[in-house]
């Protein structure tokens, strides 16, 4: 199976071969996320740097060092992790579709604002919300049958001319004939 950025060539997509932040390298997964240094400075402005180097440091692969961190971080630091790596594929992907260049801390907000986002819709599923700093029950239920009213959030259709895709997609080291 050909490399992702080769198929897309193939297809006629230009794509970078070098990290775009960077400049040096061949960019794959493991420098993308773990070697750049835009992504390091995104990692120890969250308080990962160390975590992550014990990462690189047992393990060669990205996939194998997400999944050796996320066997040794806390729920909290999971959290931060998942969001952080969504952040840095993301700036990448501005500096190389748009080409628009993102600073570390507009990275860094970006991953909190989406924890914080996820603990909010939790909290409406679960019957709270914050006030302040507390977590507080938005009404107090005896009987467990009861469903909380949650907010919908309504599909709404892109403008005319304009059309939404979305795609999930991952990676794994073999590939099942």
């Amino acid at each position: 199976m050909l490399p992702t950025r080769a198929r897309l060539r193939d297809k006629g997509v230009k794509c970078p071969t070098s990290c775009v932040h960077c400049l040096t390298e061949n960019e794959d997964a493991v420098h993308l996320l773990f070697d750049c240094p835009a992504a390091i400075q995104v990692w120890q402005v969250f308080g990962l740097w160390q975590d992550i180097q014990q990462a690189i440091i047992h393990e060669n692969s990205a996939t194998d060092i997400v999944f050796y961190l996320l066997q040794r971080l806390t729920l909290e630091q999971s959290q931060r992790f998942a969001a952080t790596v969504w952040s840095i594929w993301k700036r990448r992907n501005l500096k190389v579709w748009e080409n628009k260049d993102e600073l570390c801390a507009m990275t860094v907000d970006k991953a909190r604002a989406m924890i914080e986002e996820w603990q909010q819709a939790c909290d409406i599923r679960t019957g709270s919300h914050q006030i302040g700093t507390a977590t507080a029950p938005i009404m107090q239920q005896h009987n467990t049958d009861v469903q909380v009213p949650a907010t919908r959030v309504q599909w709404q259709r892109p403008p005319q001319g304009r059309l939404k895709c979305n795609v999930d997609a991952s990676e794994f080291g073999h590939i099942i004939s």
